[in-house]
Protein backbone atom coordinates (compact mmCIF):
# COMPACT_ATOMS: atom_id res chain seq x y z
CA UNK A 1 0.00 0.00 0.00
CA UNK A 2 3.30 2.13 0.66
CA UNK A 3 3.76 2.19 -3.35
CA UNK A 4 0.07 3.58 -3.82
CA UNK A 5 0.77 6.81 -1.44
CA UNK A 6 3.51 8.00 -4.02
CA UNK A 7 2.76 10.67 -6.20
CA UNK A 8 1.80 9.14 -9.82
CA UNK A 9 3.61 12.52 -11.27
CA UNK A 10 6.05 11.93 -13.66
CA UNK A 11 5.42 8.10 -13.48
CA UNK A 12 5.11 6.84 -17.26
CA UNK A 13 1.87 4.85 -18.00
CA UNK A 14 3.12 1.27 -17.94
CA UNK A 15 4.40 1.75 -14.38
CA UNK A 16 1.38 3.01 -12.99
CA UNK A 17 -0.14 -0.29 -14.72
CA UNK A 18 2.07 -2.53 -12.90
CA UNK A 19 1.46 -0.81 -9.90
CA UNK A 20 -1.95 -1.31 -9.93
CA UNK A 21 -1.57 -5.07 -11.43
CA UNK A 22 1.09 -5.65 -8.75
CA UNK A 23 -1.89 -5.52 -6.12
CA UNK A 24 -3.55 -8.26 -7.82
CA UNK A 25 -3.85 -9.94 -4.42
CA UNK A 26 -5.82 -7.21 -2.96
CA UNK A 27 -9.65 -7.16 -3.36
CA UNK A 28 -10.02 -4.59 -5.89
CA UNK A 29 -6.77 -2.96 -6.75
CA UNK A 30 -7.93 0.10 -8.74
CA UNK A 31 -10.33 1.08 -5.67
CA UNK A 32 -6.84 0.27 -3.72
CA UNK A 33 -5.37 2.83 -5.45
CA UNK A 34 -8.03 5.35 -5.96
CA UNK A 35 -8.73 5.77 -2.24
CA UNK A 36 -5.04 5.81 -1.33
CA UNK A 37 -4.71 8.95 -3.75
CA UNK A 38 -7.14 10.41 -2.19
CA UNK A 39 -6.07 9.99 1.25
CA UNK A 40 -2.75 11.01 0.02
CA UNK A 41 -3.87 14.68 -1.91
CA UNK A 42 -5.68 15.94 1.47
CA UNK A 43 -2.87 14.77 3.70
CA UNK A 44 -0.61 17.09 1.23
CA UNK A 45 -2.84 19.64 1.24
CA UNK A 46 -2.23 22.46 3.26
CA UNK A 47 -5.48 22.55 5.79
CA UNK A 48 -5.21 25.58 8.43
CA UNK A 49 -8.77 25.09 9.77
CA UNK A 50 -10.44 22.07 11.40
CA UNK A 51 -13.75 22.55 10.03
CA UNK A 52 -12.73 22.34 6.63
CA UNK A 53 -10.04 19.72 7.34
CA UNK A 54 -13.18 17.42 8.97
CA UNK A 55 -15.27 17.09 6.09
CA UNK A 56 -12.50 15.66 3.39
CA UNK A 57 -11.37 13.56 6.20
CA UNK A 58 -15.13 12.11 7.24
CA UNK A 59 -16.02 11.61 3.52
CA UNK A 60 -12.65 9.56 3.45
CA UNK A 61 -13.40 7.23 6.13
CA UNK A 62 -16.68 6.58 5.48
CA UNK A 63 -15.66 5.70 1.85
CA UNK A 64 -12.94 3.56 2.94
CA UNK A 65 -14.96 1.58 5.52
CA UNK A 66 -17.73 1.06 2.93
CA UNK A 67 -15.51 -0.74 0.88
CA UNK A 68 -14.33 -4.54 1.08
CA UNK A 69 -10.68 -4.21 1.76
CA UNK A 70 -10.62 -4.83 5.54
CA UNK A 71 -7.03 -3.72 5.62
CA UNK A 72 -8.59 -0.18 4.99
CA UNK A 73 -11.13 -0.83 7.60
CA UNK A 74 -8.14 -1.90 10.40
CA UNK A 75 -6.65 1.56 9.48
CA UNK A 76 -9.70 4.04 9.69
CA UNK A 77 -10.68 2.34 12.96
CA UNK A 78 -7.15 3.26 14.24
CA UNK A 79 -7.82 7.01 13.15
CA UNK A 80 -11.05 6.83 14.52
CA UNK A 81 -10.00 5.66 17.85
CA UNK A 82 -7.94 9.26 18.13
CA UNK A 83 -9.90 11.23 15.51
CA UNK A 84 -8.91 14.54 17.29
CA UNK A 85 -4.89 14.09 17.44
CA UNK A 86 -5.15 13.17 13.58
CA UNK A 87 -6.91 15.83 13.01
CA UNK A 88 -4.75 18.49 14.45
CA UNK A 89 -2.00 16.90 13.58
CA UNK A 90 -3.02 17.11 9.97
CA UNK A 91 -4.25 20.57 10.48
CA UNK A 92 -1.67 22.17 11.94
CA UNK A 93 0.79 24.15 11.09
CA UNK A 94 3.71 23.22 13.33
CA UNK A 95 4.96 20.01 13.97
CA UNK A 96 7.98 18.16 15.99
CA UNK A 97 10.31 17.83 13.16
CA UNK A 98 12.70 19.80 14.63
CA UNK A 99 12.81 18.38 17.88
CA UNK A 100 13.08 15.15 16.47
CA UNK A 101 16.16 16.14 14.29
CA UNK A 102 18.54 17.31 17.59
CA UNK A 103 17.19 13.75 19.22
CA UNK A 104 18.43 12.13 16.57
CA UNK A 105 21.42 14.03 16.17
CA UNK A 106 22.11 13.08 19.95
CA UNK A 107 21.17 9.35 19.69
CA UNK A 108 23.91 9.30 16.94
CA UNK A 109 26.43 10.84 19.56
CA UNK A 110 25.51 8.60 21.83
CA UNK A 111 26.02 5.48 19.75
CA UNK A 112 29.31 6.92 18.46
CA UNK A 113 30.96 6.43 21.87
CA UNK A 114 29.84 2.86 22.00
CA UNK A 115 29.29 2.83 25.83
CA UNK A 116 32.56 4.03 26.50
CA UNK A 117 32.36 7.21 27.67
CA UNK A 118 30.75 8.64 30.16
CA UNK A 119 27.92 11.74 30.02
CA UNK A 120 30.41 14.08 30.60
CA UNK A 121 32.15 13.27 27.88
CA UNK A 122 28.93 13.01 26.15
CA UNK A 123 27.20 16.07 27.21
CA UNK A 124 30.75 17.96 25.64
CA UNK A 125 30.00 16.50 22.47
CA UNK A 126 26.45 17.40 22.01
CA UNK A 127 27.44 20.98 23.57
CA UNK A 128 30.54 21.46 20.83
CA UNK A 129 28.39 19.90 17.98
CA UNK A 130 25.99 22.43 18.27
Amino acid sequence: MFTYLVSNEGVPEDARTSLVSAALCAYDPQATYDLDQDFRAFVLKNYREMPAFTGPLAAWLAQAEQSEIKELHAFTSGLRKDLAAVTAGLSQHWNSGPVEGAVTRIKLLKRQSCGRAGFDLLRRRILLAT
